[in-house]
Protein backbone atom coordinates (compact mmCIF):
# COMPACT_ATOMS: atom_id res chain seq x y z
CA UNK A 1 0.00 0.00 0.00
CA UNK A 2 1.64 3.26 -1.16
CA UNK A 3 0.50 6.47 1.29
CA UNK A 4 0.58 9.70 -1.04
CA UNK A 5 1.97 12.78 -0.34
CA UNK A 6 -1.30 14.48 1.18
CA UNK A 7 -1.79 11.64 3.64
CA UNK A 8 1.87 12.08 5.08
CA UNK A 9 1.15 16.16 5.48
CA UNK A 10 -2.30 15.25 6.88
CA UNK A 11 -1.15 12.86 9.30
CA UNK A 12 1.83 14.75 10.07
CA UNK A 13 0.16 18.00 10.78
CA UNK A 14 -2.69 16.55 12.58
CA UNK A 15 -0.30 14.58 14.80
CA UNK A 16 1.03 18.09 15.61
CA UNK A 17 -2.31 19.76 16.47
CA UNK A 18 -3.21 17.06 18.45
CA UNK A 19 -0.23 17.38 20.50
CA UNK A 20 -0.36 20.83 21.15
CA UNK A 21 -3.86 20.56 21.54
CA UNK A 22 -3.50 18.46 24.43
CA UNK A 23 -1.91 21.21 26.90
CA UNK A 24 -3.38 24.18 25.12
CA UNK A 25 -6.04 25.19 27.86
CA UNK A 26 -3.70 26.25 30.34
CA UNK A 27 -1.74 28.41 27.99
CA UNK A 28 -5.17 29.57 26.47
CA UNK A 29 -6.43 31.31 29.55
CA UNK A 30 -2.81 32.60 30.59
CA UNK A 31 -2.57 34.14 27.20
CA UNK A 32 -5.73 35.74 26.16
CA UNK A 33 -7.36 36.68 30.07
CA UNK A 34 -4.41 38.70 31.25
CA UNK A 35 -4.83 42.86 31.00
CA UNK A 36 -4.58 43.51 27.13
CA UNK A 37 -3.54 46.76 25.75
CA UNK A 38 -4.53 48.64 22.27
CA UNK A 39 -3.43 47.22 18.99
CA UNK A 40 -0.51 49.18 17.17
CA UNK A 41 0.88 47.44 14.42
CA UNK A 42 4.72 48.32 14.22
CA UNK A 43 6.23 48.55 10.67
CA UNK A 44 8.62 45.89 11.42
CA UNK A 45 10.21 44.72 14.70
CA UNK A 46 12.34 42.76 16.33
CA UNK A 47 9.58 40.43 17.16
CA UNK A 48 9.14 39.31 13.62
CA UNK A 49 13.06 37.84 13.71
CA UNK A 50 12.24 36.40 16.68
CA UNK A 51 8.73 34.52 15.46
CA UNK A 52 10.74 33.76 12.34
CA UNK A 53 13.47 32.07 14.63
CA UNK A 54 11.04 30.13 17.02
CA UNK A 55 9.18 28.66 14.31
CA UNK A 56 12.29 26.99 12.70
CA UNK A 57 13.76 26.12 15.98
CA UNK A 58 10.61 24.52 16.91
CA UNK A 59 9.67 22.57 13.78
CA UNK A 60 13.35 21.47 13.12
CA UNK A 61 13.63 18.05 14.88
CA UNK A 62 15.84 15.44 14.08
CA UNK A 63 15.36 12.49 16.10
CA UNK A 64 18.86 11.07 15.40
CA UNK A 65 20.78 14.21 17.55
CA UNK A 66 18.37 13.53 20.44
CA UNK A 67 16.01 15.23 22.72
CA UNK A 68 17.60 17.55 24.37
CA UNK A 69 19.41 18.81 21.46
CA UNK A 70 15.99 20.02 19.80
CA UNK A 71 15.49 21.68 23.27
CA UNK A 72 18.07 23.48 23.86
CA UNK A 73 18.18 24.60 20.24
CA UNK A 74 14.23 26.51 20.63
CA UNK A 75 15.65 27.56 24.17
CA UNK A 76 18.53 29.45 22.63
CA UNK A 77 16.28 31.72 21.25
CA UNK A 78 13.67 31.44 23.79
CA UNK A 79 12.23 33.57 26.83
CA UNK A 80 12.59 31.32 30.10
CA UNK A 81 8.76 30.53 29.87
CA UNK A 82 9.36 29.73 26.41
CA UNK A 83 12.18 26.71 27.22
CA UNK A 84 10.18 25.78 30.52
CA UNK A 85 7.35 25.17 27.93
CA UNK A 86 9.34 23.39 25.30
CA UNK A 87 10.83 21.18 27.92
CA UNK A 88 7.27 20.29 28.85
CA UNK A 89 6.45 19.93 25.53
CA UNK A 90 9.38 18.07 24.43
CA UNK A 91 8.54 15.23 26.82
CA UNK A 92 5.42 14.65 25.84
CA UNK A 93 6.14 14.93 22.08
CA UNK A 94 9.64 13.16 22.32
CA UNK A 95 8.42 9.48 21.95
CA UNK A 96 6.14 10.11 18.55
CA UNK A 97 9.01 12.13 16.90
CA UNK A 98 11.60 9.14 17.75
CA UNK A 99 9.13 6.18 17.10
CA UNK A 100 8.57 8.42 13.35
CA UNK A 101 12.15 8.65 13.43
CA UNK A 102 11.21 11.79 12.33
CA UNK A 103 13.61 14.36 11.05
CA UNK A 104 12.72 17.61 9.19
CA UNK A 105 14.04 20.93 8.45
CA UNK A 106 11.49 23.60 8.71
CA UNK A 107 11.78 27.26 6.32
CA UNK A 108 10.15 29.81 7.47
CA UNK A 109 9.47 32.84 4.60
CA UNK A 110 7.42 35.30 6.30
CA UNK A 111 5.84 36.56 9.54
CA UNK A 112 3.23 38.64 9.60
CA UNK A 113 2.01 40.56 12.71
CA UNK A 114 -1.31 40.17 14.50
CA UNK A 115 -1.01 41.89 17.59
CA UNK A 116 0.29 43.25 21.06
CA UNK A 117 -0.61 41.80 24.18
CA UNK A 118 0.34 42.69 27.69
CA UNK A 119 2.08 39.63 28.98
CA UNK A 120 1.23 38.33 32.90
CA UNK A 121 4.47 39.78 34.53
CA UNK A 122 3.64 43.41 32.11
CA UNK A 123 5.94 42.68 29.02
CA UNK A 124 5.04 43.37 25.88
CA UNK A 125 4.44 40.15 23.86
CA UNK A 126 3.45 40.01 20.21
CA UNK A 127 1.57 37.32 18.10
CA UNK A 128 2.53 36.79 14.97
CA UNK A 129 1.51 34.44 12.12
CA UNK A 130 4.96 32.31 10.44
CA UNK A 131 4.42 30.85 7.41
CA UNK A 132 7.19 28.62 5.73
CA UNK A 133 8.18 25.26 4.08
CA UNK A 134 8.70 22.09 5.91
CA UNK A 135 10.79 19.41 4.53
CA UNK A 136 11.03 15.88 6.00
CA UNK A 137 14.49 14.59 5.58
CA UNK A 138 14.08 11.16 4.64
CA UNK A 139 11.80 11.38 1.96
CA UNK A 140 12.39 14.99 1.07
CA UNK A 141 8.65 15.71 0.55
CA UNK A 142 7.23 18.72 1.70
CA UNK A 143 4.75 20.98 2.63
CA UNK A 144 3.49 24.56 3.56
CA UNK A 145 2.02 26.01 6.80
CA UNK A 146 1.44 28.13 9.20
CA UNK A 147 1.76 28.28 12.73
CA UNK A 148 0.70 31.35 15.16
CA UNK A 149 3.26 32.13 18.33
CA UNK A 150 3.96 34.02 20.54
CA UNK A 151 7.30 36.70 21.14
CA UNK A 152 8.34 38.35 24.17
CA UNK A 153 10.04 41.80 24.62
CA UNK A 154 13.01 40.88 27.17
CA UNK A 155 14.57 44.30 27.77
CA UNK A 156 15.49 45.86 24.38
CA UNK A 157 15.64 42.39 22.73
CA UNK A 158 12.54 40.10 21.49
CA UNK A 159 12.73 36.11 22.39
CA UNK A 160 10.23 33.25 20.80
CA UNK A 161 7.64 32.39 23.88
CA UNK A 162 5.95 29.40 22.26
CA UNK A 163 3.64 28.40 19.40
CA UNK A 164 0.17 29.33 19.75
CA UNK A 165 -2.58 26.24 20.22
CA UNK A 166 -5.12 26.12 18.00
CA UNK A 167 -7.83 26.85 20.27
CA UNK A 168 -6.00 29.77 21.21
CA UNK A 169 -5.35 30.94 17.62
CA UNK A 170 -9.35 30.53 17.34
CA UNK A 171 -10.01 32.51 20.85
CA UNK A 172 -7.46 35.13 19.12
CA UNK A 173 -9.56 35.15 16.12
CA UNK A 174 -12.85 35.79 17.83
CA UNK A 175 -11.67 38.55 19.80
CA UNK A 176 -10.62 40.29 16.77
CA UNK A 177 -13.11 39.87 14.92
CA UNK A 178 -15.47 41.22 17.69
CA UNK A 179 -12.76 44.29 18.44
CA UNK A 180 -12.62 45.25 14.87
CA UNK A 181 -17.24 44.76 14.61
CA UNK A 182 -17.09 46.84 18.16
CA UNK A 183 -15.03 50.09 16.01
CA UNK A 184 -17.00 49.80 13.11
CA UNK A 185 -20.38 50.29 14.86
CA UNK A 186 -18.30 53.20 16.66
CA UNK A 187 -17.39 54.54 13.19
CA UNK A 188 -21.10 54.51 11.89
CA UNK A 189 -22.88 55.93 15.22
CA UNK A 190 -23.33 59.51 14.74
CA UNK A 191 -21.36 61.70 17.29
CA UNK A 192 -23.23 64.27 19.42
Amino acid sequence: MEISISTLKKIAWITLVVILLSVSGFFAYRTFFPRQVPSVEPVITNGQEAALQGVQAFLTVDFTNGKQAWIDQVCAVSTADGCQAMNNLAGMMWTGIKNKKSRMEYTPENATFIREIAGEDGQMQQVFKVTGLLVDLNTTRTASGEMHVIVEQVGNDWSFQRVLFEQEVQLLQTEISRTATAEAQQTREPQP
